[in-house]
């Protein structure tokens, strides 16, 4: 299982390359930071577009480009912004902190 701040900081990366491409990302771009076809298929393709929605695939000039939709707009802004913090917030909800947070047992009694 890919932790939440692996996952954050990968859609921050394809966000922010349809950015430097000017608000159209060529597929070749986005499948470069995959890495391969198929984590292309599992990221672009059926997290960013069909499970998320943060990104649109558009036909200019016979020509696929990628760009991000209003949510994804957002997204990027919240990465980019609370990016440094994401770790720690993900840590407050972890399985290793909660035993700390809950009140003794005998609080209540």
């Amino acid at each position: 299982m890919t932790d939440g701040r692996v996952v954050g900081e990968k859609i921050l990366e394809y966000l922010d390359q349809i950015d430097k491409d000017g608000g159209k990302a060529l597929k070749w771009h986005l499948e470069k930071i995959a890495g391969n076809k198929a984590n292309f298929e599992r990221w672009v393709d059926r997290c960013l577009i069909e499970k998320y929605r943060f990104v649109v695939r558009v036909t200019e000039n016979g020509k696929e480009f990628y760009a991000k939709t209003a949510e994804g707009e957002k997204v990027h802004q919240l990465l980019k912004s609370w990016g440094p913090f994401l770790p720690y917030l993900l840590e407050f909800g972890s399985a290793r902190l909660q035993p700390w947070l809950r009140p003794p047992e005998d609080l209540f009694r």
